[in-house]
């Protein structure tokens, strides 16, 4: 491979790396909660508002597996990345596995307005009967944020640096689990779900999840380099 085309190549993949679990240059903010210290933590009754001001909490979700997503609704990339990528893991559900799941995504930007949260739940067509975009009170979400060990920094009035990952909750408020935007599919949230609905701990592996994801990628990376570079040069 000429060395060129080698560098844009891993230039590409790294991009795609930031985009899908979160910007890796800053070192204030860490890609993963210390798993160790909260899993099976029961997380705290926090209220929430939607676009409409009606209160959501987390207790009204007692018979279903819930999907934490943190946000702000007017992030300029990541997060609707991820919540495109929640779409889409849902629908390759099966309808019996979608019944049994619920999705918040709530929004950890103090400014968040009604307006914003309308925005995001047209932007992906959220069906409120299992899929609520939210808001609450700076000190909620502290709250909630602490509970999770989910590290922001805001960057500017309208931006923050997060990690780019949703959490996975039971009925009885337990965290159990939690999924980068990078592996977000439908395989891995049936595997998730089986295992929340089971009672099984797979969690133990959690510190490998981030590097193994990045080097699939450079092995991606690497692949699709070479085929564009024999088909170029057979192309000649």
């Amino acid at each position: 491979m000429e060395p060129s085309s080698r560098i844009e190549v891993i230039f590409l993949w790294i991009f795609l790396v930031v985009i899908l679990t979160g910007n890796i240059s800053g070192a204030s903010v860490s890609l993963t909660p210390d798993w160790g210290k909260i899993s099976g933590q029961t997380l705290p009754d926090v209220i929430f508002m939607d676009a409409q001001g009606r209160e959501i909490r987390l207790s009204d979700y007692k018979n279903t597996v819930l999907i934490l997503h943190p946000m702000f609704t007017h992030c300029p990339s990541t997060c609707t990345i991820v919540a495109s990528q929640l779409s889409r893991a849902i629908r390759g559900l099966s309808p019996q596995e979608r019944s049994k799941l619920s999705i918040l995504s709530f929004s950890f930007d103090p400014t968040e307005t009604p307006e914003g949260l309308a925005k995001f739940e047209k932007l992906f067509s959220a069906d409120a009967s299992f899929w609520k975009v939210v808001r609450a009170k700076p000190e909620r979400i502290q709250e909630m944020l602490t509970a999770l060990d989910f590290r922001t920094l805001q960057l500017a009035p309208a931006n923050f640096e997060h990690p780019n990952l949703v959490f996975l909750v039971s009925g009885d408020r337990i965290l159990r689990d939690y999924i980068f935007g990078i592996d977000l599919t439908s395989e891995r949230l049936s595997g998730s779900l089986r295992s929340i609905q089971s009672g099984s701990n797979l969690l133990e592996f959690k510190a490998y999840v981030f590097p193994l994801a990045v080097i699939g990628l450079f092995i991606s990376a690497f692949v699709v380099a070479h085929q564009l570079t024999r088909l170029r040069r057979q192309s000649r």
